[in-house]
């Protein structure tokens, strides 16, 4: 099958959705700022240097600086000097940024639970599904070893 016109289609779609209204596009949430924000209050631990943020959330080393410069000009984050090792520097989230991060996830789930209710549970576990499968293909490599996508 030629999957081109389905592949315009999907762009299309996509577009609709990442350029779309506010209220649908759910983007910001998985970039940048609010992507890292959301990592460490999930991660739970106050011992992250920016490496391994750039290696967890697949950012560039220039995308996390910029990320955490801003969130500590908004007194978000806080970074310190390891004890440990003094090469090294530590992020934590303070609690403004952990509360900032759990209003716009409760924020994004209450659109959710909209967008969910109206597509209904049938098509909404189809949804999921599809999801789900997008993300275990998108993990799997072809037969030369390289991505896939």
């Amino acid at each position: 099958m030629d999957y081109s016109k389905l592949v315009r289609q999907l762009f299309e779609v996509l577009s609709i959705s990442y350029y779309g209204k506010p209220d649908l596009n759910f983007s910001e949430f998985f970039q940048g700022e609010l992507k890292m924000l959301n990592y460490l209050s999930s991660n739970g631990s106050d011992n992250i240097s920016p490496s391994d943020l750039c290696r967890n959330l697949y950012m560039t080393s220039a995308r996390v600086a910029a990320a955490l410069k801003s969130a500590e000009r908004k007194g978000y984050v806080k970074r310190r000097i390891s004890d440990s090792d003094r090469r090294v520097v530590i992020v934590s989230l303070t609690e403004e940024g952990r509360r900032y991060a759990q209003q716009k996830k409760d924020g994004l789930s209450k659109k959710l639970y909209r967008l969910l209710e109206q597509l209904g549970e049938k098509d909404s576990a189809e949804l999921i599904r599809i999801i789900r499968r997008l993300t275990e293909i998108s993990g799997s490599r072809d037969t030369e070893g390289e991505d896939i996508l």
